[in-house]
C-alpha cells in the first residue's frame, strides 16, 4: 500500500441509517486500529459525534489529477460547525492516490496527506 493513510468509507444503510437521517440524525461514531504486522491494538479515536452530510469544511473538486494545473484549484467552504457534531479542524489532503495501473501515487511519508487546519 505504500502509505500510512487509510480512508474508510461506510454507507449509511450499512449502519442503520436512511435518507431521512441526513442533516438530522447525530451519530457516535468511535475508530479502532489493530496492528497485524507487530501484532495488538493500534490507535483509538472516541468520543466523535457526526451528522450525515453535516460536514463543517468541504473541499471541492474531491479529486485533483496529478500533473495537473487548474488556475481555480482547490476551494474550501466553511459552512459553520453543525449542531452537536464534534469540533472540525480542517481539511485532510491525501497525495498518494492510486491511478491504476503502474501509476500508484509516489508521494513521500512526510507529504502523503496535508491537513489544512482553519483559522
Amino acid at each position: 500500500m505504500n502509505t500510512g493513510n487509510t480512508v474508510l468509507y461506510i454507507y449509511g444503510e450499512q449502519v442503520g441509517l436512511t435518507g431521512t437521517d441526513m442533516l438530522s440524525t447525530n451519530v457516535d461514531m468511535e475508530v479502532h486500529t489493530v496492528d497485524w504486522y507487530n501484532g495488538g491494538l493500534g490507535d483509538s479515536v472516541t468520543g466523535l459525534i457526526v451528522t450525515p452530510l453535516g460536514e463543517q469544511y468541504f473541499g471541492q473538486p474531491s479529486d485533483v489529477p496529478g500533473n495537473t494545473n487548474d488556475p481555480n484549484g482547490l476551494a474550501v467552504f466553511d459552512f459553520g460547525p453543525f449542531p452537536g457534531n464534534s469540533p472540525e479542524l480542517g481539511l485532510i489532503l491525501l497525495t498518494n492516490g492510486d491511478r491504476g495501473g503502474g501509476a500508484g501515487g509516489g508521494a513521500t511519508q512526510d507529504t502523503e496527506a496535508l491537513l489544512f487546519i482553519a483559522p
